[in-house]
């Protein structure tokens, strides 16, 4: 009997293997995500890959059609209470969404 791969069991992956979770999604998303780390790293934006591509590259593969990052806080400009992105980060590529989360928002 074949099981399917999504009826096979799951089991961590010793090691991170971002193509294993880039094979599971579309390459509409896939190039967002490239693109998007591109772009923080020339803005001098520290950032780490979260979501549901993050899951995948440890060995737990789920689809996705939106691309997640942890950043740190140079990503955001302050206005008193207002929040916003610093000029350049992108919020969408290609037609695919780009979330960001703060450790800071987040109470770190």
């Amino acid at each position: 009997m074949h099981l399917s791969y999504a009826q096979q069991p799951r089991q961590r992956a010793n090691t991170m293997d971002l193509n294993n979770a880039f094979q599971y999604v579309s390459s509409d998303v896939r190039e967002a995500a490239e693109k998007t780390a591109v772009q923080l790293s020339k803005l001098n934006i520290r950032y780490a890959l979260a979501g549901g591509l993050a899951v995948g590259a440890h060995g737990y593969v789920r689809a996705t059609m939106g691309v997640d990052f942890l950043v740190g806080e140079e990503a955001f400009d302050h206005h008193g209470a207002i929040v916003t992105f610093k000029a350049g980060v992108p919020i969408e590529v290609g037609g695919i969404r780009i979330d960001y989360l703060s450790p800071v928002a987040l109470g770190a």
